[in-house]
C-alpha cells in the first residue's frame, strides 16, 4: 500500500469512529425509559448504520 494509500485508509477509519460517535447518541437516547422510539432518529440511525457498512466496505477494498 503506497502512501496515498495508507492516508485514505486512515481517514476512512477516522471517519467510521466519528459516525459510530454520532450514532452512539442516537442509540443510547432510543434506548433509554423515556425514549418514545421516534421514526426520525430510527431513521437517522439506520442511515448512519449503512454509511459504516459502506466506509468499511471502502476501507478494506484498498489494496494491502
Amino acid at each position: 500500500m503506497d502512501e496515498n494509500e495508507t492516508e485514505l485508509v486512515r481517514l476512512l477509519y477516522t471517519r467510521i469512529g466519528m459516525v459510530m460517535e454520532d450514532a452512539s447518541i442516537i442509540a443510547i437516547g432510543l434506548g433509554a425509559p423515556s425514549s418514545t422510539f421516534d421514526p426520525d432518529k430510527i431513521a437517522e440511525l439506520r442511515k448512519s448504520v449503512s454509511a459504516l457498512s459502506a466506509l468499511m466496505d471502502a476501507a478494506k477494498s484498498i489494496p494491502k
